[in-house]
């Protein structure tokens, strides 16, 4: 089958649950987790979490799979690339699909992010993965998919949407070390759509309606419904009746969310979340340190993530303020890997500043709260 469809071009496959394509082969039961202790009659009981689960993942045999399917991707030419659906949260085992990068996956999404629900869990989960795995191991980055909420959702708590935490994040997923991946609506900074209950299709979304059971990932969520439904709404293309994803009249498959957060709409918006998305990508692009760069945390004030992208000669400072407004002093960072002769820096980017700008090189600069400023440290020779 792989061989049927690489024949015609395509560049890879993405795995599903690829930790659990193998069972125990004399189909044992998992043991029960001691450690969870919710009545099964409550609504809150998680059948999942309720076993340990020994038997119906991550089986030896499961490696043996994946470097068959490897062994297929790599006797064609070209990028041809394996990225597994790895929700595998113990990070030992999450590595181990991954190996030294030569024999199994090429890349495998790591859901720490994705569950992530504030800019520091984010921090502390792709540094924390970062660390996990072999040297020669790319990373995968992702902070949003078809199961989980939306990250501007996590990020908020609530529905509506919010354009400084998807500023952010967006920043948080283009501009680390690794290969990014966009869930769609996410760059037009799509929250969960608020899903009534009689247009829930999700089954597990189902089941929870009937149990009187929310996720819980979701404790404050009550408004956008069951299951996984609010974050599989239709795009929004325009404000229209159907969003310009159906006919007018028609009805999609799932209610739209908010007409007014829309591709059309924030397209010809210099300051919309899509056209931010869009300047990181093209800055990303143009840049060595950020396309392949190793990644290097800087030490700044509470509230502020700082980190280094370096290649070769090319040093790229990028700056969160995800806390309030503070002072974050340049000086060190600039005397370690950039000139000591320069006086100014130039922004590359920046949501409070003109990219091109510049800023002063040997003293503090202030990040208003919400800010994200790229900076230039030395170029490419």
């Amino acid at each position: 089958v792989m061989r049927f469809w690489l024949d015609f071009g395509v560049d890879g496959f993405r795995v599903d649950a690829i930790a659990q394509v193998i069972k125990d082969d004399r189909l044992r039961s998992n043991p029960i987790n001691p450690s969870y202790r919710v009545d099964p009659a409550s609504p809150d009981y998680d059948p999942y979490l309720a076993q340990l689960h020994v038997w119906d993942g991550m089986r030896p045999e499961v490696l043996d799979v994946v470097r068959g399917m490897r062994k297929v991707v790599d006797e064609y030419e070209g990028d041809r690339c394996l990225v597994g659906e790895t929700a595998v949260l113990e990070r030992d085992r999450y590595a181990k699909l991954l190996g030294d990068g030569s024999s199994l996956l090429h890349l495998g999404f790591d859901f720490h992010p994705i569950l992530a629900s504030s800019i520091p869990e984010i921090r502390q989960a792709v540094e924390a993965t970062s660390a996990a795995l072999h040297p020669d191991v790319w990373p995968t980055l992702a902070l949003s998919n078809h199961d989980q909420d939306r990250h501007v959702t996590r990020l908020t708590g609530g529905t509506v949407g919010d354009d400084v935490q998807a500023r952010l994040a967006a920043a948080a997923l283009l501009l680390q070390r690794g290969t990014p991946f966009i869930y769609y609506g996410e760059e037009i900074g799509l929250p969960n759509t608020v899903v009534p209950d009689d247009r829930l299709l999700d089954p597990v979304g189902l089941v929870e309606r009937e149990r009187g059971r929310r996720l819980p990932i979701r404790p404050g969520l009550p408004a956008a419904g069951y299951g996984r439904d609010p974050a599989r709404t239709p795009m929004p293309w325009t404000d229209e009746p159907g969003g310009g994803f159906t006919a007018e009249g028609q009805q999609p498959w799932l209610p739209l969310g908010d007409p007014s957060r829309n591709v059309a709409s924030q397209s010809g918006d210099a300051v919309s979340v899509l056209s931010w998305y869009r300047r990181l990508i093209a800055l990303r692009r143009s840049s060595a340190a950020l396309v392949a760069g190793d990644y290097e945390p800087v030490k700044a004030p509470e509230g502020v993530w700082a980190f280094l992208r370096i290649h070769g000669s090319e040093r790229v400072l990028v700056s969160l303020a995800h806390g309030e407004r503070s002072w974050m002093s340049i000086r060190d960072v600039g005397r370690l890997v950039g000139d000591e002769e320069a006086r100014e820096l130039t922004v590359l980017e920046g949501t409070h500043r003109v990219a091109g700008s510049r800023v002063p090189a040997m003293g503090p600069i202030a990040l208003e709260q919400g800010e994200v400023v790229v900076l230039v440290l030395r170029r490419a020779s």
